[in-house]
């Protein structure tokens, strides 16, 4: 949850109101001044990155309990101590939204087709040096859900476990989940603020033969019995939503027209990815029926007050107002505004501003759609940042619109330009995996950018495939709208597996690794070395699309459904999460076969 300045003093939901068009007119103006700046740029070369968010997990043997480490922040300070001591390390590693999280990037970014050699080196060797500074009995852990968070026994060391605390007044999490920075505990407080009352999410729960029907939870709370859905997991805390583990890719564009080409693209494609990376089918100790983790996200950082969640005025439409995370509202390209088949509130007169200024009418939108959210924190620095040289106004307003697709502007002060990022990626267990996506979507883009493949369909395709692909088993028995054979004049669709959209389908698509394949075959500048690691990277993908590699989701759900202690019930017992966590970590060591292998 970047960007973190250097600030000290934040204002209050309150306050934040009152300046918020303060923050819009900046962000405004930052927004042309970066588009105008550009136009003279030289041409920018391929590079790319990761976020790897990661949890911190003590295991405590004796007890045959694993625990979140709800200590980001002293983990943060022991890597600054260490790099201000002069010692390089391969990442950058930053705060996350929970207390027991943390991020890491690359330190520079990797450049061209050669780069994906050492992303998994990369990868490695960042775990190695988070090891370095944990505890023997602790571990860093990629799994985008800790099964039990929110159960009792699932924090280690925490100080504070008092609930219903005035950050989040949650029955289920202590304010002390939060990371104790002055822009998480703001966003915990203010989103509660706008929407009027604390946080719902509820997450369907899989129906296994034991499982009571109707499955009802029993709360004392009035207005927690009245969140709470039958045959729902419910949570009631934005913890739960950002507290997950995401991976997310970074691609730096040639120019402005390859940002917004690859922004609808990927954006297109996006619901087919999150499937392949599907990692997250426990929560608050239940077995869930869906696979991800983003329906969980979507409802942790919704801000709507009720009348939102229904309608709102837009100039003559009534338009809905989605949440903060969602997929893609519009395409922002020239050959994209056919397929934008849903309507979107925007502020007029900024989209008026934008075209005047020579802003083409998708990306004009898509602005205009951000400036009608609300600025949800700030600082009182800000106030006096008129002349800002880091687009901190830009930044702040579309911060926590998480979209599944997010272009970044190019900084004033430093060699960097437009840039996409994918996000609706549920974080890999091994190295080996989030490398493979990496590889993935960095190839992907590069067939795109060829003009190789046209996935462009209707938004509101997109959104049927973003629902499909979060439910249980997607991979294996989901069918996805595809833009059959991909042709620049082709506008027929039809649903297919998520096999024949990722391997191919004879007579109908090509499939997303074959084009990848035929892209590469025409490439001569690939050392042997690096072809062999994106070979190795694509068979993973093809496979986890064909079944062949269960999702880590569904190997989840068969360890949890097989275990010795488990009592067909949903219910994830700390014995049954510990063994998880343990058999993960086993996998991640290369300690046991990998036994989501299934040929």
């Amino acid at each position: 949850m970047s960007p973190n300045p250097p600030f000290k003093k934040i204002l209050t939901w309150e306050e934040t109101l009152k300046h918020g068009d303060f923050v819009k007119k900046y962000a405004l103006q930052q927004f042309l001044e970066a588009y105008h700046r550009t136009m003279l740029r030289t041409p920018d070369e391929l590079k790319y990155g990761d976020e790897l968010e990661c949890y911190l997990i003590e295991f405590d043997n004796a007890k045959q309990a694993a625990r979140l480490l709800l200590n980001g922040e002293q983990f943060y300070d022991s890597v600054t101590r260490f790099q201000q001591e002069g010692n390089e390390l391969a990442g950058i590693w930053a705060l996350e939204y929970a207390s027991f999280q943390i991020e890491s990037t690359p330190a520079k970014p990797f450049e061209g087709l050669s780069g994906l050699g050492d992303v998994e080196r990369n990868m490695n060797d960042r775990r190695r040096e988070a090891r370095a500074m944990m505890k023997e009995n602790e571990r860093l852990v990629t799994v985008p859900s800790f099964p039990r968070l929110g159960c009792p026994g699932a924090l280690a060391g925490c100080q504070d476990t008092s609930l219903n605390g005035p950050l989040m007044d949650s029955i289920f999490l202590p304010d002390s989940t939060v990371t104790p920075e002055l822009m998480m505990t703001a966003y915990a407080s203010n989103i509660r603020s706008r929407r009027g009352g604390k946080m719902s999410l509820n997450a369907p729960v899989f129906q296994d033969c034991k499982t009571p029907k109707p499955f009802l939870e029993s709360f004392a709370s009035h207005a927690d019995r009245e969140a709470s859905r039958a045959d729902h997991v419910y949570m009631d805390s934005p913890v739960f939503g950002y507290g997950c583990c995401a991976l997310q890719v970074t691609l730096q564009a040639r120019d402005l027209e390859e940002m917004k080409l690859l922004y609808d693209q990927l954006g297109a494609v996006s619901p087919i990815i999150k499937a392949l990376c599907a990692s997250a089918p426990i929560f608050r100790g239940f077995l869930v029926d869906v696979d991800t983790r983003w329906r969980v996200l979507v409802q942790g950082s919704d801000d709507r007050t009720t009348e939102e969640q229904e309608t709102v005025i837009s100039g003559e439409s009534r338009c809905p107002v989605y949440p903060r995370c969602s997929s893609i509202r519009n395409y922002i390209s020239k050959k994209g505004q056919e397929y934008n088949d849903l309507p979107f509130p925007v502020d007029e007169e900024v989209q008026k501003t934008l075209i005047t200024a020579g802003i083409s009418q998708g990306l004009a939108a898509h602005i205009a759609n951000t400036f009608t959210r609300d600025v949800l924190f700030m600082f009182e620095e800000m106030l006096d940042l008129k002349e800002d040289h880091d687009n901190i106004h830009f930044e702040f307003l579309q911060l926590l619109n998480c979209q599944a697709v997010r272009f970044k502007l190019p900084p004033p002060k430093a060699d960097m330009g437009w840039r996409v990022e994918l996000r609706p990626c549920d974080v890999q267990l091994t190295d080996f995996e989030n490398a493979a996506f990496v590889t993935f979507v960095v190839l992907l883009s590069r067939v795109i950018v060829q003009g190789n493949l046209n996935l462009l369909m209707a938004i509101s395709k997109v959104d049927e495939n973003t629902e499909e692909a979060d439910m249980n088993d997607a991979v294996r028995q989901g069918k996805f709208w595809c833009r059959l054979k991909s042709g620049k004049d082709d506008n027929v669709y039809e649903k297919l597996s998520l096999n024949a959209v990722v391997n191919g389908s004879e007579g109908k698509f090509v499939g997303l690794v074959p084009a990848i394949r035929r892209y590469l075959s025409s490439v001569s500048d690939i050392e042997e070395s690096t072809r062999l690691i994106i070979d190795e990277h694509l068979t993973l993908i093809s496979k986890r699309a064909s079944g062949d590699y269960l999702t880590t989701a569904q190997w989840m759900r068969l360890f949890v459904r097989s275990h010795k202690d488990y009592r067909n019930d949903s219910v994830v017992s700390e014995a049954i999460s510990y063994d998880l966590m343990v058999m993960c970590e086993k996998i991640l060591t290369g300690e046991v076969e990998d036994p989501r292998k299934l040929t």
